[in-house]
């Protein structure tokens, strides 16, 4: 979890996973779900095959009821190049339609209200005008917006699109102050170690120099047998910045059964400006003269014999952490294996 943690810390890495999201909250969730797309007032041209054949229906239905031979043929004209095959499909099966009426509308259409000549063919060999209205048409007005395009009118959001906005806005605001508080531009006050009270040592910082200024940041992490979920976090802020983090946390163990009996201890530092973590294991007396131990612990950083007398130095391009064991115990009957407690006190150092 904690590298997981240091990982998101990066400015790069946050930045891309928060464009990422950006785009599926407005590409998939928005555009697609709460807002999608509506087409409205679209031309018939426009109009798929099937919406086309309908809107053509009308317009024959309002043909034999007004009988006005210029507006039957600025509506088969308003279909383009989907004029001609809606007009044959209309004719192929006329359903419910008077065919004759089909006809004449199409001899209309076709010679563009022309007076027809004697003898010419008609569409579907059908009488060549129509006086008055047919008996059984549909009184359908010929308007410039056919009755067949369904246009969408946008209207107010429905309660639960407004709910599902706020939600992503609350999100939005949560997610923003947690980056910017992660790099240092809005302080929330607190800090990253976690611990209950009671479960650790109250050890203090050792008092001694390592170099000619003072650290950036220094703390003391304790570890007693039983403290089975051991892994404390630091953060590293200098002038209102955040800089980084380090840390320690169980590496290995040995035996069976409860409680965990920790035989390696890794100490990690972060550099938000330098993406690979360093990290260092703390082996017990008998776990780093066991070699498969020590290769198995390669994996997650260099491994170190857990001497009190040898301080423990990471550095990255931009910090120096220094740790030093101040207690180091190993449980009876079992000297060497695992600890019974262990105390580091860390200072962190900019380079």
């Amino acid at each position: 979890m904690e590298t997981i943690k240091r990982f998101l810390a990066n400015p790069i890495v946050s930045g891309v996973i928060g464009l990422l999201v950006g785009i599926f909250i407005g590409l998939v969730i928005l555009g697609w779900w709460l807002f999608p797309v509506k087409w409205s007032d679209a031309a018939p041209v426009d109009l798929r095959p099937d919406a086309q054949v309908a809107l053509l229906r009308t317009c024959i239905d309002a043909y034999g009821y007004n009988g006005d031979a210029a507006r039957a043929v600025e509506c088969y004209d308003s279909l383009g190049a989907g004029a001609g095959p809606a007009l044959k499909e209309i004719v192929d099966n006329p359903a419910t339609q008077n065919p004759q009426m089909i006809a004449a509308f199409g001899s209309i259409a076709l010679n563009q209200g022309a007076p027809l000549a004697e003898g010419t063919p008609q569409v579907g060999a059908a009488p060549t005008a129509v006086e008055g209205p047919v008996a059984g048409a549909t009184a359908f007005p010929l308007t410039n917006e056919p009755s067949g395009q369904a246009a969408s009118k946008g209207g107010l959001p429905s309660w639960f699109t407004l709910l599902c906005v706020g939600v992503l806005i609350l999100v939005a605001i949560i997610v923003g102050v947690i980056l910017l508080n992660r790099f240092g531009i809005l302080k929330l006050g607190g800090t990253t170690k976690t611990s209950k009270e009671g479960e650790k040592d109250q050890a203090e910082p050792v008092n001694y120099v390592d170099q000619d200024e003072p650290p950036i940041s220094q703390n003391v992490s304790s570890y007693k047998l039983g403290d089975d979920l051991f892994d404390d976090v630091f953060s590293i802020e200098a002038d209102g910045q955040f800089l980084g983090e380090y840390g320690v946390a169980i590496a290995d163990s040995t035996g069976v059964g409860g409680p965990k009996k920790v035989s390696a201890f890794e100490v990690w530092l972060f550099d938000k400006n330098h993406i690979p973590t360093t990290t260092k294991v703390l082996m017990s007396e008998q776990s780093f003269n066991d070699p498969s131990r020590r290769e198995k612990l390669k994996t997650k950083g260099e491994p170190v014999l857990a001497d009190p007398n040898q301080p423990v130095i990471l550095e990255t391009n931009n910090l120096r952490l220094v740790a030093r064991i101040v207690r180091r115990e190993y449980s009876e009957g079992a000297v060497g294996s695992y600890f019974q407690s262990f105390v580091l006190d860390l200072k962190v150092w900019p380079r």
